[in-house]
């Protein structure tokens, strides 16, 4: 059983999807839990646009306020991406 196990892993996931995988939780925790709060201390220090919701019935909502909150961090980041990419072929 061990060894079956060993042969998927080492089979099935090399070494860059491995790292693959831990880069992007640890970016996606660094977003989340650091750059989202600093990004909406600013922007929206009263929460109204993390907490906007619709009701679908008594018990179900869509969270429009996550959605949107995140579109707003992408757009950031790929701002900031897209300005230190074009400094770089300025020089």
């Amino acid at each position: 059983m061990s060894s079956e196990f060993r042969h998927f892993i080492t089979d099935n996931f090399s070494s860059a999807r491995v790292i693959t995988v831990l880069v992007h939780t640890y970016i996606a925790t660094l977003i989340y839990e650091i750059i989202n709060p600093v990004i909406f201390a600013l922007i929206d220090p009263k929460d109204v646009l993390k907490n906007l919701k619709f009701k679908l019935t008594d018990d179900k909502s869509i969270n429009v306020g996550r959605v949107i909150s995140d579109l707003i961090t992408i757009i950031l980041i790929f701002s900031v991406l897209f300005y230190l990419h074009k400094q770089k072929n300025n020089m």
